[in-house]
């Protein structure tokens, strides 16, 4: 016969760093208001839900090959505050380009990158490579 244990809570452990948990659309036009969400992790990478009292700030993070110089990202909210254990945001760029990537930072908090995205000029079918 299995032995059973007693019930136990498990609790996160202290936040430690920043995830995209909603990562960009592979493909937006410009202009348009796309939504990411960014989460609080502890070290094993379990959500700290319990999370709520800090802000997060999301930027435009552009490498060498990253989109076209001076696009500029506008969010609703810009940092936006962190809510059990999630920040989210509504966000759109004005300028065509591939390559692109946000960074989200908090804190003493382990920065993030998004995965790469395209934003495609309104009204054509064509994307910009």
């Amino acid at each position: 016969m299995p032995a059973a244990s007693s019930p136990f809570a498990v609790t996160p452990g202290k936040a430690a760093k920043l995830v995209f948990s909603r990562e960009p659309p592979r493909r937006a036009d410009e202009g348009t208001r796309f939504s990411v969400t960014v989460a609080v992790e502890g070290t094993f990478g379990n959500l700290v839900s319990t999370d709520s009292n800090g802000k997060i700030s999301l930027s435009l993070s552009l490498d060498a090959n990253g989109g076209p110089r001076g696009a500029k990202l506008a969010c609703r909210r810009n940092p936006a505050r962190v809510s059990k254990g999630l920040a989210s945001f509504s966000c759109s760029l004005n300028t065509a380009g591939s390559d692109f990537k946000l960074s989200a930072k908090s804190g003493k908090l382990a920065p993030a990158t998004s995965s790469a995205f395209k934003i495609t000029m309104r009204g054509r079918t064509a994307s910009v490579l």
